[in-house]
């Protein structure tokens, strides 16, 4: 359901970038960032228990983001520093795919994600670009994890309960329930690049982004 919603705040990460041999840092909160965003692309982990996989996406879903906290720091040519705090809460439907040993079944449920904050880094590098502004991904966080409600998790444990009584096939049901009250969604990696539309940026936006160019 929130799926790539770090993949968004990703981009405003990209916002800083080179200046000389001093130390340069600053806050800000990004006003395009909050508001509601829906169908956001989702890329959840699989869970495995054995040699059961359950693998979750979430086709539909609203998120609405709060507030967010975006911060910036460089000493001297290096990359950037950049941390960012979200918080938000969202809802929507949710889809699991249990396989073992070429048997599948898929349960959908729907879902809440209660209010609630996450929080990434990364090193970044960035430039100026007709668009706005290029961020390239030198180091990050590889995930974080998320918070989730629906009847989900309790009827995939009596699914999974059927596959432990079949022969040949290795499962483990234990911690299951637990397992799906979290998801992880995993972060760009090095290599990765974004944009971010100098269109949705405010004039004080731009000229916060300006001192680390």
């Amino acid at each position: 359901m929130l799926g790539l919603l770090l993949l968004l705040f990703a981009a405003p990460l990209a916002a800083s970038g080179s200046v000389r041999d001093e130390t340069v840092r600053g806050e800000i909160e990004l006003g395009f960032v909050n508001g509601v965003w829906a169908d956001l692309d989702s890329g959840f982990q699989p869970v495995r228990r054995g040699g059961l996989t359950i693998r979750v996406a979430s086709p539909e879903h609203r998120v609405t983001v709060h507030r967010n906290r975006l911060t910036l720091s460089r000493d001297g040519d290096g990359p950037v520093d950049a941390s960012l705090e979200v918080e938000f809460q969202g809802e929507g439907q949710i889809v699991a795919d249990l396989v073992s040993a070429g048997l599948e079944n898929r349960i959908e449920d729907r879902v809440t994600a209660p209010r609630q904050s996450v929080a990434a880094w990364a090193k970044v590098r960035f430039e100026r670009d007709e668009g706005g502004y290029l961020m390239t991904v030198v180091e990050a966080q590889p995930k974080v994890d998320l918070e989730i409600r629906s009847d989900l998790a309790g009827r995939l444990v009596a699914f999974c309960r059927v596959f432990e009584k079949l022969p040949l096939i290795p499962v483990d049901c234990a911690g299951i329930e637990t397992a799906l009250s979290v998801v992880t969604v995993p972060l760009p990696g090095p290599g990765e690049q974004f944009l971010i539309p100098g269109e949705r940026l405010t004039a004080g936006e731009k000229a916060f982004f300006d001192r680390f160019l």
